[in-house]
Order: structure tokens, then C-alpha cells, then sequence
């Protein structure tokens, strides 16, 4: 029963309008943190986030310190945006409010260099970021982009993953084997079967 519920919980519109702004996902990550502390009495977590989500993620770590939420111990970014999504066609293709946010240099991009100094020097921080042969991003998200969390995070936390790869892949990331190999040891320590 408390699996179901779970999955209800996180069924909100965090995870079905990919196209909100940076602001509004904030928002409902918060929600769903303070459920999951206040319902379920969940202390600690780590965070996933691909794409949007780790700014989402990161964001959320940036500006909530105060309320009842779990402690977040680690976090994992895979193919996110921090300095923005240079290629135009992209913005020709999508919409939404998100766009705005995704843009180089955009006001929410910038907030979060600017509050860097609110991330908890305690929550260890896993930036990976794809390279498809022949390019130098995973072909939506410029490798220094995709490891531009580290603009933010103390270096003492910061760590990071280049997965070179034709299937490394900006989609691709969360279904690489390896990402899930390198997510697995830095959240949980479990080694690679030999």
C-alpha cells in the first residue's frame, strides 16, 4: 500500500509538464518533498534529475532551507542545461515556458550562479554529461553545460562523468547502462560485476 501511494504522490505535474518554468517545477518538487516527509515521515533522500529535472532539483536545493522536507545526502545531474541550450532550432521546435529558462544567460540560469551559496556543502553532487562521437555534447547539451552545476556546488562536493558513446545520446543518457552503473556506485557503492 505505501508503494502505491508513493507512486501517486509523485505523479504530480512536476512529472507531466516538462514544459513549465523552472520556477513552477521548484514548486511542485517542494510539494512532493514535504509530503514525503510529513506523510511518510521519509528523512533522508538523494536526488535524480535528468535534463530539466536536474535543474529542477538543483534549484530546489538552492532555495528551500527552511520547512519540513527529507535531508537530501546526495544528488546526481545527467544532461543538464546550466549554461543553457545553445542550438536555435532547438527554441524553433519547443515551447512552453521552460524555453525561456533554457536559454544561455537566461534570469532563472543566472539566479542560481548568483544563490550558489545556499547549496548545502554536505550533499555530494554527481554531474554526468554525454558525448556523441564526433561532437562535443550529447547533441542537444554542450558537455560544459551538461557539467555546469560545478559553477554552483562547492568543489569539495563536485563530481563528474563524461559518458563518450554514439548512444550517449541527450534522450539516451537515462537509458545507458553505464550511467546507471556510475549512478549506482556513487549513490549506493555498488560496484561493477567483473
Amino acid at each position: 500500500m505505501a508503494v502505491y501511494q508513493t507512486e501517486k504522490i509523485l505523479s504530480f505535474k512536476l512529472f507531466r509538464n516538462n514544459r513549465a518554468s523552472l520556477d513552477n517545477q521548484t514548486l511542485w518538487l517542494q510539494k512532493i518533498m514535504t509530503t514525503l516527509r510529513k506523510t511518510y515521515d521519509i528523512k533522508q533522500v538523494n536526488l535524480v534529475g535528468h535534463s530539466m529535472g536536474g535543474l529542477t532539483t538543483t534549484n530546489y536545493l538552492l532555495n528551500n532551507h527552511a520547512g519540513s522536507y527529507p535531508e537530501v545526502q546526495k544528488l546526481v545531474v545527467m544532461g543538464s542545461p546550466f549554461k543553457g541550450i545553445k542550438d536555435k532550432n532547438y527554441f524553433f521546435n519547443n515551447y512552453g515556458e521552460a524555453t525561456h529558462d533554457l536559454k544561455p544567460e537566461s534570469r532563472s540560469l543566472q539566479l542560481m550562479i548568483h544563490n550558489n551559496h545556499n547549496f548545502n556543502e554536505h550533499i555530494n553532487v554527481l554531474a554526468i554529461a554525454g558525448v556523441i562521437p564526433n561532437q562535443k555534447s550529447d547533441g542537444l547539451v554542450h558537455v560544459s553545460s551538461a557539467l555546469g552545476i560545478k559553477d554552483i556546488v562547492p568543489s569539495s562536493v563536485y563530481h563528474e562523468k563524461i559518458i563518450k558513446d554514439t548512444k550517449a545520446t541527450h534522450s539516451g543518457l537515462h537509458e545507458h547502462p553505464r550511467v546507471d552503473q556510475e549512478i549506482a556506485e556513487f549513490l549506493w557503492n555498488v560496484q561493477k560485476n567483473s
